[in-house]
């Protein structure tokens, strides 16, 4: 799957549909029609193949996944072992010339003309080009220098009182956010190590693990407060997404002392929508979501409006470190802000809780 990945963006430019959208909905265009004509049928399918959204319907093996592609079969002596030339392994131009068995075993005698033929031009070209997403990326990985610092975030000491100043300023009575990597989890244990010292949120899943592609998102919330909830799910291949309120359950008020799992079975008061939850999807890795009970309605605009099916998308990585180093906020952007009543004050009082997933097959 990882690998077809990489085929698909060197193809199109662009990542796959997220994995967790394409289990309620599945909108992938195959690469069969979409990139008709650049490349072969074949190959496109078996990129197609290797990107199904369920493990079981995906290229079970590399030797296939190698056939689909229309590369030519691994190169192995009479022991089985990966044929070598001068200590390393034959080169694609090696393959495409030398004779090999009916099973695929290199042999010995002169290239034959058809293995120098346009066809087999064609397939060390793709050789090649799979050589490169390999070898390339592995030497990417190793040598790449290391990545700088991240700019400083300003956080202003007013909760209620967004800086507007240049970024990287310190003002007096701001401090500065930890040089630490940007990155989803970090933000989410900042969130919570700054909520309000006397609003007390549990969260806590229905089950101790989710799996891969059976187990629906289920999670219970307490509030020692009235308030209205909010849940965001990081799954293991990177996404973010506001998971509660969505486009079908926009309901998001929950009382002190009220016990609410989520999602909840019965129709959804404002839309008549029934949300059945979402199952998370590969990889196998550790999920976490943040549960945010907050005093006022809040706002998560600032990140932008892409969604998946039902939900919110939330950017990360870069992106996000770039948002919030020009949007200084009080303590996250994934925190949103406050929407103020009319009149009246407005100080921020949210409370919150992290939780980890354990999602496996």
């Amino acid at each position: 799957y990882a690998l077809a990945a990489v085929l698909y963006f060197a193809i199109t430019g662009k990542n796959p549909p997220a994995a967790v959208a394409r289990v309620l909905n599945d909108h992938y265009v195959p690469l069969e029609q979409t990139a008709a004509g650049r490349y072969s049928v074949g190959f496109l399918r078996g990129i197609d193949r290797a990107l199904a959204v369920k493990p079981t319907d995906r290229t079970q093996e590399v030797g296939t996944f190698r056939t689909e592609l229309g590369l030519a079969p691994l190169l192995r002596d009479e022991s089985g072992a990966l044929a070598v030339s001068g200590g390393t392994p034959s080169t694609f131009g090696e393959s495409a010339s030398r004779p090999l068995s009916s099973s695929g075993v290199l042999t010995s005698g002169a290239p034959s003309a058809k293995a120098a033929s346009g066809k087999g031009k064609l397939i060390g070209v793709g050789l090649a080009i799979t050589g490169m997403v390999l070898s390339g990326g592995t030497w990417w990985w190793l040598s790449r220098p290391a990545a700088p610092p991240p700019a400083e975030v300003v956080y202003p000491s007013d909760p209620g009182s967004p800086s507007t100043q240049p970024p990287g300023e310190v003002l007096p009575g701001i401090a500065a956010a930890p040089a630490v990597p940007y990155s989803v989890v970090g933000e989410f244990k900042y969130i919570v190590e700054k909520q309000t010292p006397d609003f007390m949120v549990e969260a806590r899943l229905t089950k101790a693990s989710l799996r891969i592609n059976k187990d629906i998102v289920k999670v219970n919330i307490n509030s020692s407060r009235d308030g209205y909830f909010y849940v965001m799910t990081h799954t293991p291949d990177g996404q973010l997404f506001q998971y509660f309120p969505n486009l079908d359950v926009p309901s998001n008020q929950i009382l002190a002392g009220q016990s609410l799992t989520l999602p909840q079975p019965s129709k959804d008061p404002a839309t008549g929508n029934v949300h059945i939850g979402i199952e998370l999807t590969e990889p196998p890795g550790q999920a976490d979501l943040l549960v945010i009970v907050s005093k006022f309605p809040r706002d998560f605009s600032a990140l932008g409006t892409q969604r998946i099916g039902a939900w919110q998308l939330y950017p990360t990585g870069l992106p996000a470190e770039t948002l919030a180093r020009w949007r200084a906020r009080a303590v996250s952007i994934y925190a949103g802000e406050p929407i103020c009543p009319a009149r009246g004050t407005c100080i921020d009082e949210y409370g919150a809780s992290r939780v980890e997933v354990p999602v496996v097959r």
